[in-house]
């Protein structure tokens, strides 16, 4: 299988309100446990609860990209002033 947004689930406070938080599962199969390769997360939205499925599901994939790239950026600063450290 190929690896794919397989759930998204929206918490909208109102029909015109905002999507809210949105959890999500990608993987390589039907759930965690049917994959070698997955992810899973929560993150806000920041789109209308009634903008279509596909533009909510591509805003909260950008949210955790966006949040994953601050993370790596943050260790990658620990990295180097770890080496740096040692030498």
């Amino acid at each position: 299988m190929a690896f794919e947004l397989r759930n998204t689930t929206f918490q909208a406070v109102d029909a015109s309100g905002e999507a809210g938080t949105v959890s999500f599962f990608a993987g390589d199969g039907l759930d965690a446990q049917q994959s070698k390769l997955w992810i899973s997360g929560q993150v806000v939205s920041g789109q209308q609860s009634m903008k279509s499925i596909a533009l909510n599901q591509l805003s909260a994939l950008h949210a955790a990209r966006d949040l994953i790239d601050a993370e790596i950026a943050r260790l990658t600063r620990l990295y180097r002033q770890a080496e740096q450290a040692q030498r």
